[in-house]
């Protein structure tokens, strides 16, 4: 949910499932959708930067079905995009 995703402990839980099953996180993909990642744009592109530096692997789900550009896209840094 939006909810989660950004609240301020998101990333410490992550952090914490690192921690344990930290091996594998390089194989795991993440589908957040498109109203999601574009919520709060600077501060979802600094969750999703981290998630990254986890090791995993980002896709946008349902990307045009909101009011997203292309330009906005860039700051994402997905691994894959899911029209």
């Amino acid at each position: 949910s939006n909810a989660l995703f950004h609240h301020q402990y998101f990333l410490y839980e992550i952090g914490k499932l690192e921690d344990r099953y930290g091996r594998f996180f390089g194989q795991m993909e993440l589908g957040l959708t498109e109203e999601i990642v574009m919520e709060n744009g600077n501060y979802s592109a600094r969750i999703l930067q981290n998630l990254k530096k986890m090791g995993f692997r980002l896709s946008i789900d349902d990307f045009g079905t909101g009011y997203s550009s292309l330009s906005q896209l860039k700051k994402m840094d997905a691994d894959k995009i899911k029209i």
